[in-house]
């Protein structure tokens, strides 16, 4: 058996044996060890405050490290309070409510901050920003079609293996 052992170990690490030899209270011991610092480490960033740019910043107000902002913090930090309200009135067209609240649409695209921005991404980010957004509203079966209709909007495809779908915004000269 221990033959057999160590042929295994040899086909899988190339070698007859480990280059350090350490017994197993001493692996627990260090385990232990890596583990309780991991905990500091946690602890100290969980006491320090993370300002809105996503640095963290230590209570004597040096920053130690910048980090960017993920986009689950991102979308914890949008205020849902300070939402624009459209009154719409009852002969709205879905034209014309698609011109109210083209606000919606441009604050889903500039939440990513990038050139292109798929379609998945701008729906999952409608869904968070209005919870209610449906395309129908609009006189629209998807999202493509309502960013097709918005003048400032391009949308881009690709073919091939799966067809990828981005908006852009257009250039100052393209209508």
């Amino acid at each position: 058996m221990p033959k057999h052992l160590e042929n295994l170990y040899f086909k899988r690490f190339g070698k007859e044996e480990p280059d350090i030899i350490k017994s197993i209270g001493q692996l627990l011991r260090e385990d232990k060890i890596k583990k309780e610092k991991h905990k500091k480490e946690k602890e100290r960033k969980r006491k320090a405050k993370l300002q809105g740019d996503g640095s963290l910043t230590e209570d004597s107000g040096e920053a130690k490290e910048e980090k960017p902002v993920s986009l689950k913090q991102k979308v914890k930090s949008l205020d849902t309070g300070s939402r624009v309200s459209i009154k719409l009135e009852g002969g709205d067209t879905p034209e014309t409510i698609l011109q109210k609240e083209a606000h919606i649409f441009d604050e889903a695209f500039d939440f990513y901050e990038k050139e292109h921005v798929t379609f998945s991404e701008l729906g999952f980010i409608l869904k968070k920003i209005h919870p209610r957004y449906k395309p129908r509203r609009y006189g629209c079966k998807t999202l493509g079609a309502i960013y097709e209709k918005l003048d400032k909007y391009e949308v881009l495809r690709t073919e091939g293996k799966g067809t990828y779908e981005a908006v852009r915004k257009k250039e100052n000269g393209e209508n």
